[in-house]
């Protein structure tokens, strides 16, 4: 098993800015669809894009 790359973790991501709920969304790019139908389950959302960005590098480094 291939070990993964710390720096590379965002590349599994999409990112999305919705102005109605006025929040950022880090969704997974295997979920890109349900995201649009209102079904994603491990999307990830904040209110800026660096306390999104910590959290997204923090979960990655709790799985390696």
């Amino acid at each position: 098993m291939e070990e993964k790359e710390k720096d590379g973790s965002l590349y599994g991501y999409v990112f999305h800015y919705n102005h109605h709920k006025d929040r950022w969304f880090a969704i997974p790019r295997n979920q890109y669809r349900e995201y649009w139908n209102g079904n994603c389950k491990n999307c990830i959302s904040s209110e800026n894009i660096e306390s999104l960005l910590s959290e997204i590098y923090f979960n990655e480094m709790n799985r390696l």
